[in-house]
């Protein structure tokens, strides 16, 4: 193979056959490395927005029911 670069028609045929999102997988601790971080800001939803006045929400993911709840301190928990 050569060591010359490829055209830029030929490189931008390459990057619109690719597939154009990609979605992270986290590692075995489960954080994101920075090359796989989104290009769009994530969006942010406040707790009270989620709980609704309420102080506990069940969250249904991939068949598991989780539960987030808030403390007297004011705090967030998720317990599966």
């Amino acid at each position: 193979m050569s060591d010359t670069p490829l055209p830029s028609d030929s490189l931008t045929e390459q990057t619109e056959s690719q597939p154009a999102e990609q979605s992270a997988v986290p590692d075995e601790a489960g954080s994101l490395s920075a090359d796989d971080t989104p290009e769009e800001p994530l969006r942010t939803v406040t707790s009270a927005e989620l709980l609704c006045g309420q102080r506990e929400l069940l969250i249904e993911h991939e068949g598991e029911v989780y539960r987030l709840r808030v403390t007297r301190n004011s705090r967030l928990i998720l317990q599966k």
